[in-house]
């Protein structure tokens, strides 16, 4: 407020009173020329509920140092066009002050802040168009001095904008940003290999999908006897965005499911979709992990059908074969299927765990159907996950060997088991057998009551080649006896002979 002394007669910079107002029959004047300071102004303009242009101009700041030559210039205006007669002279209160401010400023942070190289020159240019004494000591940083009416420039970051502003910013070349995702160099050899898989499942039909990371806890413990969900390793979010995304997802089965669940609304028939990303939880040693996986899920039809074949669904030996696929382009090898029960989320008897030197790298499966039926998905859907570290961890740069001189010999074996012998077991014992067993493969299967119940047939085809010589045959016969002895000693099997 300012007050005289009998009262207040204005609300300083805002309005002033009824008391205080120019009227017609006014005869006596006094004139008053202030500087306020603006954020004052501006709070008790809003808080009064008042605006005026006195707030409007004051609450925007004013030039301190012109309040005399303000007031010397109304009075000489009234006096050249009004009968006006000056009573008394003019004083100051608080005018005393230092209005012109020196501010430090570095041309080289112009530069490094603006993107572009300007010279002392041109930074002495601009200042001088604004009417800014610059004082460069040549030690140290410039000193330059702000005028009063120019009181938005408070620092150094300010001078640096009007050296931008006034040499136009027409004059600044473009530049990105750099990325903030991870640099996966081509020289990176992980980067390389995981990007050589991707681009062999879009070679084989699949679509890459994205999955955010956040997923719903409500869903996941709706179906967690399902998906083999404990709550107590979920890593929930402390500050979730919404109810869908308040923990990390601990594995990329349910996104992918999801896909194909939008595919099918959509009237798509077949889906092959995969995805790169990271599942997450806790962990007894470390607390938590956050672990890189490659997942992907088969539904529908192998290939369209049309009038000359049919069009056979996918199943269980079509995700199998492509995760195989998956695993020799990363280099993983020696690698075994074991029969999965510990997968709540697959099918059992349709679900194999994938090993490696004793430990878990992956899982392969019929989704379960309770599973597919909960998210209204009509039919069978296959899905494999795989831990890419572990998958990789043996991983080397690709070696190149020369081309076989000498002659492979084929033996083909077959042979009876009981039914629960897993095949995979018998084809990694028959390769550790010999550095010259190349290649084993299944080629046949049989089952009936010729071989009686609870009983199998299974056809081995065995390539013996060495590297620097052509084998003899009493060597060939060492090692087809060795295979046999194996099948019928380890594996409890009889050879067929017909």
């Amino acid at each position: 407020l300012i007050w005289d002394a009998e009262g207040p007669v204005a609300v300083a910079g805002v309005m002033g009173g009824e008391n205080t107002e120019v009227l017609g029959g006014t005869s006596r004047i006094l004139f008053e020329s202030a500087h306020f300071a603006p954020a004052s102004i501006r709070s008790t303009a809003r808080r009064l509920g008042l605006s005026s242009e006195s707030s409007y101009r004051f609450e925007r700041g004013v030039d301190p140092s012109g309040t005399m030559y303000a007031t010397d210039r109304a009075v000489a205006l009234l006096s050249g066009f009004a009968d006006f007669k000056v009573a008394s002279g003019s004083f100051d209160i608080g005018g005393d002050g230092e209005y012109r401010r020196p501010i430090p400023f570095r041309p080289a942070r112009a530069t490094r802040v603006i993107g572009r190289d300007y010279s002392d020159r041109e930074c002495t240019d601009v200042f001088s168009r604004l009417g800014f004494p610059v004082n460069d000591t040549g030690e140290g940083p410039w000193e330059v001095t702000v005028p009063a009416h120019r009181f938005d420039i408070e620092r150094e970051i300010d001078l640096i904008e009007e050296i931008a502003r006034l040499n136009g910013y027409d004059t600044i070349p473009t530049t990105y940003p750099e990325s903030g995702a991870p640099d996966f160099s081509r020289d990176d050899l992980f980067a390389a290999e995981v990007e050589r898989a991707s681009e062999f499942l879009r070679t084989e039909g699949f679509s890459q999908a994205i999955n955010f990371s956040f997923v719903s806890g409500r869903e996941w413990e709706k179906h967690g006897s399902l998906l083999g969900f404990d709550s107590s390793d979920a890593m929930r979010l402390s500050n979730p965005i919404s109810e869908e995304a308040t923990m990390m997802r601990p594995h990329l089965l349910m996104g992918l499911l999801h896909n194909v669940e939008t595919s099918i609304r959509r009237f798509v028939d077949d889906v092959r979709m995969f995805e790169v990303g990271k599942a997450f939880g806790k962990s007894f040693l470390e607390g938590h992990f956050e672990e890189p996986r490659l997942a992907f899920v088969l539904y529908g039809r192998r290939m369209p059908g049309n009038w000359s074949m049919g069009a056979d669904p996918v199943d269980f030996y079509d995700a199998k074969g492509v995760t195989e696929s998956i695993l020799r382009l990363l280099g993983c090898e020696s690698i075994h299927f074991i029969p999965s029960l510990s997968r709540p989320f697959l099918e059992p008897g349709k679900s194999s765990e994938i090993g490696k030197s004793g430990d878990v790298i992956g899982w392969v499966g019929a989704v379960r159907r309770e599973l597919l039926s909960a998210l209204e998905i009509p039919g069978p859907a296959y899905y494999a996950e795989i831990r890419i570290q572990e998958a990789m961890s043996s991983l080397r740069a690709v070696q190149y060997r020369a081309i076989q001189k000498f002659p492979p010999v084929f033996r083909d074996i077959a042979c009876i088991f009981p039914l629960g012998v897993p095949v995979g077991d018998v084809l990694a014992m028959i390769r550790a057998l010999s550095p010259e067993i190349r290649e084993v493969e299944v080629f046949d299967v049989f089952t009936g009551e010729k071989i009686g119940t609870g009983r199998k047939s299974v056809a081995f085809r065995v390539r013996i080649q060495a590297e620097d010589r052509t084998l003899t045959d009493a060597e060939v016969h060492s090692i087809h006896t060795k295979i046999v002895n194996l099948l019928e000693n380890r594996f409890g099997g009889s050879i067929r002979t017909s």
